[in-house]
């Protein structure tokens, strides 16, 4: 059933994770999402790291929302796990807009940080088949397709093919509409045909103007997150200079309506007129949380200096206690060495001392 419009919020995932999307943008969008019941999920990502990935997958879970996911470009590597957070008939792959990947997890030799021993090998080794083992699952619950199946496709390392997608239940595939075709033109067939030839070339002739507007010096075209194209023309330059007011075009006619842009930003347009901008407004309780992470940071570092000191002046210490017990022990054994090679003789006290002949030995351990 089709959700209210006002009850739907669309959630744009663009580039890679961790980087051009990060785990604060998408806090952001599930505040912005508060009071909607649908979440629609646009991804285009060629995948990213597998840490933030997971954490993603899980505040979507966890959000309580119905979750719509889709594509909007490729779908690759840990996207997938993102995309798979929608049940499987809320899943919806278009191959025509870009490819689905499955793989196993691997590590960028641009992140290792200088040379690394046999034991730190083995641990991201371990680390990696974990991981491997942890993507393996989330397909299989998500699409009940077996694991040794899935685990084949991760090994080629290929895009999947629309059949493919389908087939082992990651998404249903949107196919292109097919044109039943008349064996006997009728009048009515022929005219709507003729309809159609010209719709086609009014069309093109749109999309060659739109071609050329591209070159055109100081126009400015932007997109939402579903691909539609904004043309805002010669008035301004750079996105920055977008404000209330300005007028723009899609597809030749004057815009209308709400455009979601990648950052979260909404531009609502009435009769071509850029008449509100909306903007994804602060989670005031992640900022403190942000503010007393730093805090605590800065005290851990400062009790860390603190403990440092301590354990320095410790070492001192005791280094300059062992020197100086070390001096004293070798100074007694010099003062007691000195009469370790005379005898006394009782007899005679006059008569000068004569050292005693020792045999030297070394004591069994």
């Amino acid at each position: 059933m089709e959700q209210p419009q006002s009850n739907v919020y669309t959630l744009p995932i663009i580039g890679v994770i961790g980087e051009d999307f990060k785990m604060t943008d998408l806090l952001m969008h599930l505040n912005a999402a508060k009071n909607s019941q649908v979440i629609k999920v646009a991804i285009n990502s060629p995948g990213g790291y597998i840490e933030d990935g997971l954490k993603m997958r899980d505040a979507l879970l966890n959000s309580g929302k119905i979750i719509h996911t889709s594509n909007i470009g490729d779908v690759c590597s840990i996207a997938v796990s993102i995309f798979l957070t929608a049940s499987k008939p809320n899943r919806v792959f278009d191959p025509s807009k870009g490819v689905f990947l499955i793989h196993n997890p691997l590590v960028d030799p641009v992140d290792i940080d200088g040379a690394l021993r046999a034991d730190d090998l083995t641990a991201m080794s371990k680390e990696l088949k974990n991981f491997e083992n942890q993507l393996v699952k989330q397909y299989n619950e998500a699409t009940g397709a077996n694991t040794e199946v899935l685990r084949a496709f991760m090994d080629e390392e290929k895009p999947l093919t629309p059949e493919q997608i389908e087939s082992l239940g990651f998404a249903t595939i949107v196919h292109p509409q097919m044109k039943a075709v008349a064996l006997i033109k009728t009048k009515k067939q022929e005219m709507t045909e003729i309809k159609e030839i010209k719709e086609s070339m009014s069309r093109m002739e749109k999309f060659f103007e739109k071609i050329t507007n591209k070159w055109k010096a100081k126009n400015l075209m932007i997109q939402d997150v579903n691909g539609v194209e904004i043309d805002f023309g010669d008035a301004i330059e750079t996105p920055e200079q977008i404000a209330v007011g300005l007028t723009a075009t899609v597809d030749g006619s004057p815009a209308n309506g709400d455009y979601v842009m990648a950052d979260g930003t909404t531009y609502k347009f009435e009769n071509g007129e850029l008449v509100e901008i909306m903007t994804a407004q602060p989670d005031e309780e992640m900022e403190a949380l942000k503010a007393e992470n730093a805090e605590l940071k800065t005290q851990l570092e400062a009790a860390t200096l603190a403990q440092n000191k301590i354990q320095k002046d410790f070492d001192d210490l005791k280094a300059k206690a062992n020197e100086d017990l070390s001096k004293v022990v070798n100074e007694f054994k010099a003062f007691k060495n000195q009469f370790n090679d005379f005898k006394f003789n009782p007899s005679n006290p006059d008569e000068p001392q004569k050292p005693e002949i020792r045999r030297a030995y070394k004591k069994k351990e």
